[in-house]
């Protein structure tokens, strides 16, 4: 399955969001990440795709427009409500952790 992960549930992981604030402690979190995705490139065809959109969140109609162009699977994210197309599911990490279980 590929998965987009919203920047905010990463940055949500790295930074423990409440607890740490350290930029050291977030970094090394990153690179945990990193090991496990791979990042995609945000093309001149994605940022017209999702100005095309017309949403009021730029950057959900950018990563809804990378997402639909790199054909994923679904969109994890905490803000379901702000991707306003469903062309893919939108789902919270906790929703598709329970898909898992």
């Amino acid at each position: 399955m590929k998965i987009l992960l919203d920047t905010n549930v990463i940055l949500d992981y790295a930074l423990l969001r409440e607890y740490y604030h350290d930029s050291f402690i977030a970094q090394e979190k990153l690179k945990e990440i990193r090991k496990l995705v791979h990042i995609l490139e945000v093309s001149d065809a994605n940022i017209d795709h999702a100005l095309a959109l017309k949403w009021n969140d730029f950057e959900d109609a950018v990563q809804y427009a990378v997402a639909l162009d790199n054909k994923l699977d679904v969109i994890v994210t905490r803000n379901v409500k702000d991707f306003e197309l469903n062309d893919i599911p939108v789902m919270t990490p906790t929703e598709l952790l329970e898909k898992f279980q």
